[in-house]
């Protein structure tokens, strides 16, 4: 495996926070997400901020999770950013799903994603 300088790049992301159950099939979190990359147009940031976020099962086959936080780089201070999720699963299966995720992180994204397990 060749990496090229220019191309390489690595990514960790993270969260550590508190959940609480408020309904049956309804779970909240809040924490200290953190990310770290070695590329961008600041050639790379930590950044430490605050993230809430839910899971729920509305029916057995149907469960949605979403997600909202904000960030500053510890290596630019006056610099930040705010993202925002949204993913549904549609099935309840243990050998496949199918699930699409909306996403917010200066842009928006939608992804649909059908996936097999063995």
């Amino acid at each position: 495996m060749d990496l090229n300088r220019e191309t390489a790049a690595f990514y960790f992301d993270g969260l550590i926070g508190k959940s609480t159950q408020l309904f049956q099939d309804f779970a909240l979190y809040g924490g200290l997400s953190g990310t770290l990359t070695s590329k961008d147009n600041l050639g790379g940031y930590l950044g430490l901020g605050a993230e809430i976020g839910g899971v729920t099962s509305v029916t057995p086959e149907y469960a949605m999770s979403f997600s909202v936080g904000h960030q500053r780089y510890a290596n630019a201070f006056d610099r930040s950013r705010t993202y925002a999720t949204w993913e549904q699963r549609f099935t309840n299966d243990q050998t496949f799903d199918i699930r699409a995720l909306l996403r917010y992180d200066n842009a928006f994204e939608l992804s649909i994603a059908l996936s097999h397990y063995f």
